[in-house]
């Protein structure tokens, strides 16, 4: 986020509050392609200095997590201060879910000052807890808001297998943790019950959203939109270039609330940007990047991330031209040492037998992060074939990655985040087995991000609006 941002909120000593959140990502817990992240070895560290320092000051607390974060993408961030005035980071945990978010500042409140402690936030019920406060109350809090996550989970599996598009539109957690479905048909209410699953009617279903996102794709170089995300309360999260009211104008759904859209444009600094219009005048690779460059969520990039970004989607993209930018741009964040991408005809042909699942239903979320080439695939099989030289692609694709790229139920967006969890493992494997001489005899650090409480696309919302206070 932009260093002019100033977030002025209340300090309250209510413990385990309520955040107000714009709307969900449907893609909750998924590892986003952006950010600052941290384990929860971490957060219990940064505990235990708040309990041997109660004074510690906000600028003390961001040092220690910036060394952390530093540990686990150091090729990324910037060597600076930068993350003492970023506004949230995320926390991943062993099994590469991230049930929680970081805060630099208590929810709900109006003072911000150096004294305020980092908030660890839920992902699923947005409660939070102050990391100046006891242990025990912190582990407790853990322990609830990942039973929440847990479950929330669960029944997002439950409906996806048991229901139809048509029958609900999603699953959402009210204030008091309780996790719930948005039932369209009540004939299914029963299925549901005998799971003692909640629910609660909705008017709109999956299945009519989504026809609303193909209208959307077919007028995508109309309404100039870069980025769509769909949100657990069954709204759509648009990012694009034109102003709010000349969306508004040219769309034809109506309902309030609906849509949440952001103009980027608004936003930009950059004076090179100026005369970016229409979305087509991204095809520029440098303007593209710039666009990203004054795009918080990747404002602790360095400049030197952002040449090897260039370079990567430059060349990587002469190979694969039916990659857009933004597709290579998230891969880059996969890795961007292009020799992974070159020719391997073993890795290749075997890759050719892999199955592939076009997200038909969103054409945004194809378009932006599908792989018909494998490529997420391609990264991950060499990495575990550097730890197990000994083992075949396919029997490493079995043991892996078959689970994510042949789940039907998985957008592109989450498949991405969950073979980005594997390269991060598989890397951190490799580092640890070369610390130890090939004997792999030390823990094993985990590195990855989690989702953010609101969408990626939502997110840029909310952070235009408190740019704005």
């Amino acid at each position: 986020m932009k260093k002019k941002v100033c977030i002025i909120l209340t300090l309250i000593a209510v413990i385990c509050s309520q955040i107000p959140v714009y709307a969900k990502d449907e893609n909750l817990w998924e590892m986003q392609l952006y950010g600052w992240y941290v384990k929860m070895d971490d957060v219990y560290d940064l505990n235990e200095l708040y309990q041997e320092n109660p004074h510690m000051t906000r600028k003390e607390a961001a040092q220690f997590l910036i060394e952390r974060a530093g540990n686990y993408r150091s090729d990324i961030y910037k060597q600076s201060e930068m993350l003492t005035l970023e506004i949230c980071g995320y926390v991943i945990d062993e099994e590469g879910y991230g049930d929680f978010q970081l805060y630099s500042y208590l929810p709900n409140a109006s003072y911000a000052g150096p004294d305020v402690p980092y908030t660890l936030v839920s992902v699923s019920s947005t409660k939070y807890y102050p990391l100046n406060e006891s242990e025990d109350e912190l582990k407790k809090f853990i322990k609830e808001s990942q039973e929440i996550s847990k479950r929330d989970r669960e029944i997002n599996a439950f409906v996806r297998k048991n229901l139809s598009d048509s029958d609900y539109m999603g699953v959402n957690v009210d204030n008091q943790g309780e996790v719930y479905v948005l039932l369209c048909n009540e004939d299914k209410a029963e299925i549901l019950e005998a799971e003692g699953i909640k629910w609660e009617l909705s008017h709109k279903s999956r299945e009519k959203r989504y026809e609303d996102i193909q209208k959307l794709w077919k007028q995508k170089d109309e309404l100039n939109i870069l980025e769509l995300d769909e949100e657990t309360d069954g709204g759509i999260a648009v990012l694009g270039l034109d102003s709010e009211e000349k969306f508004y104008e040219n769309i034809t759904e109506k309902e309030p609330g609906y849509y949440r859209y952001s103009c980027d444009k608004d936003f930009w600094r950059d004076e090179r940007l100026s005369n970016v219009s229409q979305v087509s005048d991204l095809d520029d690779i440098k303007l593209f990047l710039l666009m990203k460059k004054e795009d918080g969520r990747y404002g602790n990039w360095s400049d030197d991330y952002f040449e090897k970004l260039e370079q990567f989607i430059t060349n990587v993209h002469k190979n694969y031209p039916e990659y857009s930018y933004e597709n290579l741009f998230g891969l880059g964040y996969l890795c961007n040492d292009e020799s992974y991408y070159n020719r391997n005809d073993e890795l290749d042909n075997f890759l050719k037998t892999c199955l592939y699942i076009e997200n038909k239903k969103n054409p945004f979320d194809e378009s932006n992060f599908g792989d018909a080439q494998h490529l997420a695939i391609k990264i991950a099989l060499q990495k575990y074939k550097e730890l197990h030289p000994k083992e075949s692609y396919e029997g490493l694709y079995e043991k892996y990655l078959k689970d994510i790229n042949e789940n039907e139920n998985l957008s592109q967006k989450q498949k991405r985040g969950r073979y980005c969890w594997k390269i991060f493992k598989a890397e951190e494997e490799l580092k640890n087995k070369e610390e130890t001489g090939g004997t792999g005899s030390l823990p094993i650090a985990i590195a990855g991000i989690s989702v953010l409480v609101i969408g990626a696309v939502a997110v840029k919302v909310w952070m235009r609006k408190e740019e704005k206070k």
